[in-house]
Formats: structure tokens, C-alpha cells, sequence
């Protein structure tokens, strides 16, 4: 069939239902209710699953952005790249990302072991030490706002600072003055660290390593010290006898009967205790009038 004719015949049939459909509404015959209720139903449901998608959206968002922190916790949150004055937590809170950012602060004392250092004294001797480091966060917003990292920071001073201030004490002060080292150190790092929000408690010295020749030398000085104060002790002892002998003397003089008794009752039974000499008058009492 040629297409001139063909579309003709088309176009004939279209015109023949527009008629159709003007003499049925001329008429005042209804449309068809079942083809409006279907558009009906499938734009309530089409309306439906785009609500629920969007609550189903929102809902995972929500999840998304619950953040839980602990008693020990505090959150310094961002938002859109400023710090919000006040650390949020312990508890739930919401962080709206991407507009809002948190960085968890821990609150509890931190404890780290400083490695080993060769140190030299004050007075040129070299020693091995090694300390521990106690401290906390106090402030939770200048820990994260004044510092790239203050546990590496803080680390780091202690380092510092146990080898300088070691290095101005004597090695009798750092093995006798213990507390007194570990206060000063403790004083001049948390001087550095308040800035940060960290709190030193403490910074203690856990050992001194000292050389073998060192270690003999302290071993000979404690061994004479020792016989020093045995001597002392026994010449203080024999001190005291004089002196109790001496009192007995001065006791006995006035009664010479009682002379030759006293020293004839301590000759056998001390033969090796020097009697003091006995004056004038006892001698003449003892043994001239016997």
C-alpha cells in the first residue's frame, strides 16, 4: 500500500474516535471510572514510596551521625571548621556530618615509660637512667587546639627535661635525694605543659644503671664506713665503762673497808679490765691501816 493512502486510512480512524468521543459527551455519557481510579491509585503509591524513601534517608543520616562518649570521654567538635566553645560529652550526642567534625579527648591518667638515657652527673660521672611519666588531660579544648599532638609533645619535654636536670645533680643526690629530684623534674614539666591542658602528676626515676668500676668503688667506701662506725662504737663502749668506773671510785673513796673487797672481788673475775688508779687516800686506807 502506498504511504500517502496508508496515511491517509490512519488519520481517517483517529478523526472517526474524536468523533466518537464528542457524541458520547454530548451525550452525557460518564467516562470511564476504572481508568481514573488506577491513575489514582498509582500516583498515591507512587507518592508513598518516595515519602518513605525520603524517611528512610533521614533515618539512616540520624544513625549515622549518634556518637556515644564515655565518663571518661569529652568530644571537641567542629562546626564547618570552628571549634564550638564547650567539649560535648559523656553521653549521646549528635555530630551532623560533613558540616560538623569531633575529636575524642581521653580524660584518665596516661602512663609513659621514658626509654633509657646516658646521663652525665654534675660531678663527671656517667650513668644510666631510666623514668616514667604520670600525667592527664585537664583541658580538653586547648589539648586539641594548642597542639598537633600532646601525648608526643609531652613525651618529649620529659625527655628533655630528665636529661638536663639530671645533669646539674650529683650522683649522691640522685641516689639519696630521690624525692627531691623527682619534684623538681615533675615542677619544670608541667610548667611546660599547662599550655597543652595536661597535667603532670608526677615524673618518677625508676632506675640508675651505674658502671662496674663505679659500683666497686661504692662497695669499698660502704665496707670502710661500716668499720668506721664498728671503731666508734667500740671506743664509745669503752668510754662508758671508764666513766661507770671512774663514778664507782669517787663512790667507794669515802668507805676504804669497802676497797679491798671491790677490787679483790673484780681481779679474778675481770682479769683484763684496767682498773683506774685509786687516789692517795684509798690506797693509804685499803692497804696502810690493814
Amino acid at each position: 500500500m502506498p504511504f500517502g493512502v496508508s496515511y491517509g486510512v490512519a488519520a481517517q480512524k483517529m478523526l472517526g474516535k474524536k468523533d466518537q468521543r464528542k457524541t458520547e459527551i454530548q451525550s452525557g455519557e460518564p467516562p470511564c471510572r476504572t481508568t481514573i481510579l488506577g491513575c489514582s491509585v498509582m500516583w498515591i503509591i507512587e507518592i508513598a514510596i518516595a515519602l518513605g524513601s525520603a524517611l528512610a534517608l533521614v533515618a539512616v543520616y540520624l544513625l549515622t551521625c549518634i556518637r556515644v562518649l564515655n565518663e571518661y570521654e569529652r568530644g571537641v567538635v567542629f562546626h564547618l571548621g570552628r571549634a564550638i566553645p564547650k567539649p560535648k560529652g559523656p553521653g549521646l550526642i549528635l555530630v551532623f556530618w560533613p558540616v560538623d567534625s569531633m575529636m575524642r579527648v581521653d580524660l584518665r591518667t596516661i602512663t609513659k615509660v621514658i626509654e633509657p638515657q646516658d646521663i652525665i652527673t654534675r660531678d663527671n660521672v656517667s650513668v644510666r637512667v631510666n623514668a616514667v611519666l604520670y600525667f592527664r588531660v585537664v583541658d580538653p579544648m586547648r589539648s586539641v587546639l594548642e597542639v598537633a599532638d600532646f601525648l608526643f609533645a609531652t613525651s618529649q619535654v620529659a625527655l628533655t627535661t630528665l636529661r638536663s636536670t639530671l645533669g646539674q645533680a650529683e650522683l649522691d643526690d640522685l641516689l639519696t635525694e630521690r624525692d627531691k629530684v623527682n619534684r623538681r623534674l615533675q615542677e619544670i614539666i608541667d610548667g611546660h605543659t599547662e599550655p597543652w591542658g595536661a597535667k603532670v602528676s608526677v615524673e618518677e626515676v625508676k632506675d640508675v644503671d651505674l658502671p662496674e668500676p663505679m659500683k666497686r668503688s661504692m662497695a669499698r667506701q660502704a665496707e670502710a664506713e661500716r668499720e668506721r662506725r664498728a671503731k666508734v662504737i667500740n671506743a664509745e663502749g669503752e668510754f662508758q665503762a671508764a666513766n661507770k668506773l671512774r663514778q664507782a671510785a669517787q663512790i667507794m673513796t669515802p668507805y676504804p673497808w669497802r676497797c679491798r673487797c671491790a677490787t679483790s672481788r673484780l681481779s679474778p673475775t675481770w682479769p683484763r679490765m684496767r682498773i683506774p688508779p685509786l687516789s692517795s687516800r684509798c690506797r693509804s686506807n685499803c692497804w696502810g691501816h690493814s
